[in-house]
């Protein structure tokens, strides 16, 4: 009497690796609109946008952190009531952009295109 062959274990899938981040990823436009009761700040890109996002008080600021080295300038900024100034950093191999804002503010990130235009919406809050 032959004893049954035992089936051969299933071959397991590799794991998945994160894609790495694209390289020459360019911010083809970077602007802040000032409009009543709040601003946007839009970004449009080149490949599409993974990001992170913080927001701070003492001084209140929204930190977004690009995954990955992307070419971008500092935008001009108008004068208004929410937004203070932008600077632009690196925290890793990410690309930091911090908002300075003159006061706390309601804030939506809205992506959209393709994942390629990400607005960053501030309203005064009440």
């Amino acid at each position: 009497v032959k004893k049954a062959e035992k089936p051969a274990p299933k071959p397991q899938p590799a794991p998945r690796k994160a894609a790495p981040a694209p390289k020459n990823q360019t911010i083809t436009n970077f602007v802040v609109f000032v409009r009543d009761g709040g601003a946007t700040i839009r970004l449009d890109a080149s490949s599409p946008i993974r990001f992170k996002h913080l927001e701070l008080t003492s001084p209140s600021r929204v930190v977004v952190d690009l995954q990955g080295t992307w070419k971008l300038s500092e935008p001009g900024v108008p004068k208004g009531e929410m937004v203070k100034d932008v600077r632009l950093g690196k925290k890793g191999s990410d690309t930091r952009i911090v908002i300075d804002l003159h006061a706390k503010a309601k804030t939506r990130y809205i992506l959209t295109k393709g994942k390629k235009r990400l607005d960053i919406r501030l309203d005064k809050t009440k």
